[in-house]
């Protein structure tokens, strides 16, 4: 593997890029890019089992964060649009 030096803003703008939207990354790339991803926003391999239902899967940490400050926002607003 080449160690090569990016600099902190590069890196910065792809990973945001990344967080705010992984399907896109998921739709154009190949395989081994879409295992990253996969790795990327689940905390656990995703395991489909034809016995059990589909559940919730255990996104990653920045993902769950991202799921929680939406919800927030959910919530607040409609406490907003409640009280008016």
């Amino acid at each position: 593997m080449k160690n090569t030096k990016v600099e902190f803003g590069t890196a910065l703008e792809v990973v945001m890029k990344f967080i705010g939207n992984p399907h896109d990354i998921w739709v154009s790339g190949d395989l081994d890019q879409k295992r990253l991803v996969q790795k990327l926003v689940f905390r656990k391999p995703f395991v489909i089992d034809p016995s059990q239902a589909i559940g919730t899967a255990d996104l990653s940490l920045p993902f769950k964060m991202l799921r929680d400050i939406s919800s927030d926002k959910n919530e607040l607003a409609a406490s907003i649009t409640f009280l008016c």
